[in-house]
């Protein structure tokens, strides 16, 4: 099953959406309230810096579907280092498009990281993967044609790279200090 990393997810408009395209990936047979649950322990991760905007999400989420939220990957933390460096593993979806400067910025443990197979992202942007330094292997997607500046910069234990078949551009320092 698909899982989402939202690294700043404000008052919750677009986690609550999320919600709604999980829903119907648990049985009708189980109440909402657990539904809700299950996404949000099984499918949905996020940080929220902002301790306002974290309660705020959660009202909302709980209005939303009138459940009582018991357990979430939601976390209201303003060192994100300190909950990011938890994430060892991540896994982008078939309709991400695109990986944002800085995305794993603080991920200092990501081990792993896999594409939909039918991946729609065409860049890898500047920094995405900066000192994610326990990174062993990468696999451009088919799709990737950019790979930002420094994209891939001290992750020293990254030793297999495999590209997808369309890289036309790989900018300066994309893996500098990266093992040979």
């Amino acid at each position: 099953t698909d899982k989402v990393l939202e690294p700043s997810f404000g008052e919750g408009s677009f986690i609550v959406q999320i919600i709604y395209r999980f829903l119907d990936v648990y049985v009708d047979e189980i109440p909402t309230q657990e539904k809700i649950n299950l996404i949000l322990t099984n499918n949905v991760y996020g940080v929220e810096m902002d301790e306002e905007l974290y309660y705020k999400c959660i009202e909302n989420i709980e209005n939303e579907f009138d459940v009582t939220i018991t357990h979430s990957n939601l976390i209201n933390d303003d060192s994100p280092k300190k909950s990011l460096d938890k994430v060892q593993m991540l896994y982008f979806g078939k309709e991400v498009t695109a990986i944002a400067p800085e995305t794993c910025e603080g991920m200092t443990n990501l081990k792993n990281v896999y594409f939909h197979p039918n991946t729609l992202c065409s860049t890898i942007d500047d920094f995405a993967f900066q000192g994610c330094a326990f990174l062993k292997e990468i696999r451009i997607p088919d799709k990737v044609k950019t790979i930002g500046y420094a994209c891939f910069v001290d992750c020293e234990s990254l030793s297999s790279i495999t590209f997808g078949k369309n890289v036309e551009k790989i900018w300066h320092s994309a893996f500098q200090n990266c093992t040979d």
